[in-house]
């Protein structure tokens, strides 16, 4: 099992202490501290020997009448070493660790946190969409069309109905001319019929139905224009009685 060793200077301040310190891994025993394969600071001849049990478990042995305590304990001989413990060998501050190897995960944590990892990838998915995506499909759609096409015909007819209303309430309409009193009288009854036409049948309207629905609108208000603003009629063409006589024997 590897361990580690920690170095640090037992007469450093307060703040050194809390500063990352040289650590050195090894995969096996014996190590010798104090030597080129694990050199300690502020010492240039071997101070101890880190061994291996035979349980898997680590000792200390002092080198050479070396003067180094164990967690405060003077060491004169053997002793085993616990994951944690600090040697001072003075001037150094040497911490023994051993390095666990890592627990396997099991398949209950794999597994949440395989679901936790693709519950965020759908929440960030959805955010975007609503965020980006889903405005710019709704503002380029065509599912607002209709609504928009009924709003478009509703509000025409409406303005329409009004204008005939306006005129079939003036006191001089019976002085107007025939033509122009059946004009009037006529997109009067148009406007009505289309009313209830819309009324019964708007949802089931195809989108071609209320394009023609709009221009119709557009050409009886163009007929208005010319009422209101008392625009003469063309007049009619003289039927060719002749003409037609001739043409009536001819057959």
């Amino acid at each position: 099992m590897p361990f580690q060793l920690t170095f640090s200077d037992q007469n450093s301040s307060s703040a050194n202490d809390l500063k990352r310190k040289t650590t050195l891994t090894f995969e096996m025993a014996p190590v010798v501290a104090g030597t080129k394969e694990c050199p300690i600071p502020g010492i240039d001849k071997p101070v101890f020997k880190i061994l291996a049990n035979e349980d898997k478990t680590y000792a200390i042995e002092p080198l050479r009448d070396s003067d180094i305590r164990l967690n405060g304990s003077p060491v004169k001989e053997k002793t085993n070493l616990k994951s944690g413990d600090e040697i001072l060998c003075p001037p150094a501050i040497v911490k023994f660790y051993t390095v666990r190897p890592k627990a396997k995960q099991s398949w209950q944590s794999a597994l949440l946190t395989f679901a936790a990892k693709v519950a965020i990838a759908v929440f960030l998915a959805v955010q975007v969409t609503v965020m980006f995506w889903l405005p710019w499909q709704l503002s380029s759609s065509t599912i607002w069309d209709g609504a928009a096409a009924k709003q478009k015909i509703t509000q025409k007819l409406e303005s329409t109905r009004k204008r005939v209303s306006a005129l079939l309430k003036q006191k001089d309409l019976d002085k107007e001319d025939t033509l122009t009193q059946l004009l009037i009288a006529q997109v009067a009854l148009d406007v009505e019929q289309r009313s209830l036409h819309l009324r019964k049948h708007e949802d089931q309207m195809s989108r071609s139905q209320r394009r023609n629905m709009v221009e119709d609108l557009d050409k009886l208000n163009a007929i208005l224009d010319d009422v209101e603003s008392k625009k003469p009629f063309p007049e009619i063409p003289k039927p060719d009685i002749d003409a037609a006589v001739k043409a009536i024997l001819h057959k």
